[in-house]
């Protein structure tokens, strides 16, 4: 998301950068620390490679944390959805105002070449 927001920024070059790194680094250190959390609470040779986080508060008794870690992705994902339907949407536009302005002749001559 960072990348296809360049638009936004005032001076794309320095911006740009910035904020890919900081992104990743953030989750990075995010990722880290949630699986050093993890290992924390359970042992390493008991993660279940399918569920680790849910399966991990089961087994410490905290059972409402287990239906909650399970619900968050899908709540989390629900943002990221409309921006790609939003971005998506924009790019439609996009492409029939092209190829509508190919149609009455108003962009150059490469893209204007058509069958007759």
């Amino acid at each position: 998301m960072v990348a296809t927001m360049a638009k936004e920024t005032k001076r794309p070059p320095r911006d740009i950068p910035i904020g890919l790194v900081g992104s990743m680094s953030m989750i990075t250190m995010i990722y880290c620390l949630m699986a050093l959390a993890l290992t924390m609470v359970v042992k390493y040779t008991q993660i279940d490679i399918n569920a680790a986080y849910s399966v991990a508060f089961e087994q410490i008794g905290m059972k409402w944390a287990k239906y909650l870690v399970s619900v968050s992705p899908a709540i989390s994902l629900q943002p990221t959805k409309n921006f790609l339907v939003l971005k998506t949407s924009s790019l439609v536009c996009f492409f029939f105002f092209f190829f509508s302005s190919v149609e009455y002749g108003i962009t150059t001559l490469p893209f204007s070449c058509r069958n007759s």
